[in-house]
């Protein structure tokens, strides 16, 4: 709501993928080209069929996102080992949580306790807000 001028929609496209490497072969203007069409074939709405896209920007990431390929949970243990086994390291990304911006930000608030937590438990001196405002800065 309210992202977008009265009588329009704002739709943001994502496409290509770890299966669809022909997208970064693309122009520019031929990736606006095949979202246009996709997202008005999905859509379904004849009325949209005359009226040209308002592109507000294209961004092409070629190793964007992470594909989690089998094996990744035992990954994740590996990780999750080796942090218990060097204490104060702390490893964090969105190869742990999902790729989603909410996921990253959840993992990081959690984090950031679970660190603020740690340096409060390490000892007088170091005070868990303190070491929270020092992990989000």
């Amino acid at each position: 709501p309210e992202r977008a001028p009265e009588g329009w929609a704002m739709v943001l496209n994502y496409i290509g993928g770890s299966r669809d490497w022909a997208l970064g072969d693309m122009t520019d203007e031929e990736i606006v080209a095949q979202c246009d069409r996709d997202v008005k074939q999905v859509l379904l709405r004849p009325e949209a069929a005359g009226v040209a896209p308002k592109v507000l920007g294209v961004r092409v990431w070629p190793k964007a996102i992470p594909q989690y390929e089998k094996g990744h949970g035992e990954l994740l243990a590996a990780i999750e080992a080796f942090e218990r086994k060097n204490p104060g390291l702390y490893l964090g990304g969105n190869y742990r949580t999902g790729v989603a911006f909410g996921d990253c930000v959840a993992f990081g608030v959690d984090e950031a306790a679970r660190i603020a937590g740690d340096l409060g438990a390490a000892g007088p001196g170091v005070k868990a807000a303190e070491a929270a405002a020092a992990v989000t800065a």
